[in-house]
């Protein structure tokens, strides 16, 4: 029981869309909150909303699990203003093949052309999901919000770099370098 929708442009915080984040959920997962002013917010909480009393009706469940969405607050306990939506697609094992079936959202740029940039914190985008209403006797009744693609407005990517310019101290050797590929070296 599942509906796709197009959320309006929020901000991104910790985006694992490019790779699964593999720490919490050994097959990895796909996942990024998505902060969007409370104004522009409330039709998308008015739909899953929708979805959960629907899924609610039809299993007759008598616990509600936390929704994908909340206020966000500073570290005072303020209000920022904003809604944060808690978007994730976890991997799964194809029941018929045995395999991983990878979940990696079709990420885009404005224009809707094909890219896959490092997507960092901060980066504004609109998230194509599925709103999908389950219930199971331990949790009771939800809706998940799963990222079926994302369009990416502003980029933050994610560069990795150690330039930090010289200093005075510590100089290497070469006896001090990394491993380089195909090397061997004796650590002990």
């Amino acid at each position: 029981m599942s509906e796709t929708i197009i959320t309006p442009k929020g901000t991104a915080r910790y985006p694992w869309l490019n790779k699964a984040d593999t720490k919490w959920h050994e097959l990895g997962e796909y996942k990024v909150d998505l902060l969007i002013p409370k104004d522009d917010a409330e039709p998308l909480i008015k739909m899953i909303e929708e979805k959960f009393a629907q899924t609610k009706a039809m299993n007759k469940s008598k616990k509600d699990a936390p929704r994908p969405y909340f206020d966000d607050v500073t570290e005072d306990g303020d209000e920022t203003g904003m809604v944060v939506f808690k978007c994730k697609n976890k991997n799964r094992i194809n029941s018929k093949t045995g395999e991983v079936w990878d979940r990696k959202p079709i990420i885009v740029d404005a224009k809707g052309k094909p890219c896959d940039p490092n997507i960092g914190g901060g980066s504004k985008l609109r998230l194509k999901l599925e709103l999908y209403g389950w219930s199971n006797a331990a949790l009771g009744t939800g809706v998940s919000l799963q990222i079926k693609a994302v369009q990416i407005v502003e980029l933050q990517e994610i560069v990795r770099t150690a330039d930090f310019g010289e200093v005075e101290g510590f100089e290497a050797d070469e006896e001090d370098a990394p491993i380089q590929e195909g090397e061997e070296q004796d650590l002990f």
